[in-house]
């Protein structure tokens, strides 16, 4: 498998490169996440410095291009919120490598199996959390109201505004997510899948 090292100290990259070649891994360094994102690759891991480009950073570099790359996230003595915001975003892990001692590969390995069993989900999680947030209130409001099986005349009741005002929430949401009452619902869903 392929492991793209977005580092910015090119020495660190080299040796967490070095480090990573061998039997089960090609690293690959990575000096820019735009200049990677031009021509992203199809498949692979890719392994960033939570201290050098933050979460929202790299998702939405990877949003901006409609690119989806797994990743995973790495520190020296990260702190619980770093850990969270990243595994929130969809990181596969985060590894600190204040705590690594000369097993960095291993937990990388580590992580590649947690890929291969989470990839799917934590993709789709990611998507359907960012279509998410693309939505005012009222909207998500709609959606919600959909996902639980309430109908646009019950949810204009709920809401104190007409049916045409939930009608044209409804559609101003499914144009912005792109997707059908259906594909809204399992988006709903996905995004709610902790």
């Amino acid at each position: 498998m392929s492991v793209f090292v977005l580092l910015r100290v090119s020495s660190r990259r080299a040796e967490i490169c070095r480090e990573l070649t061998g039997d089960h891994f090609v690293a690959m360094p990575v000096e820019d996440l735009e200049d990677m994102l031009c021509k992203p690759p199809e498949t692979g891991l890719l392994l960033f410095d939570s201290r050098e480009l933050s979460i929202d950073s790299l998702t939405l570099a990877m949003d901006t291009r409609n690119v989806w790359l797994p990743f995973v996230a790495i520190g020296e003595n990260p702190s619980a919120s770093d850990v969270v915001s990243c595994m929130r975003a969809g990181a596969i892990d985060f590894i600190d490598l204040a705590r690594t001692e000369n097993n960095f590969a291993h937990q990388i390995a580590n992580a590649v199996s947690a890929l291969n069993s989470l990839s799917g989900v934590r993709y789709r999680q990611y998507r359907a959390r960012r279509l998410l947030a693309s939505l005012t209130s009222r909207e998500r409001q709609v959606l919600d109201g959909m996902a639980n099986g309430k109908s646009s005349k019950s949810l204009a009741a709920e809401l104190s505004i007409s049916y045409r005002t939930v009608e044209a929430h409804r559609t101003n949401m499914l144009r912005k997510m792109n997707a059908s009452s259906f594909q809204a619902i399992r988006i709903a869903i996905e995004a709610a899948i902790a």
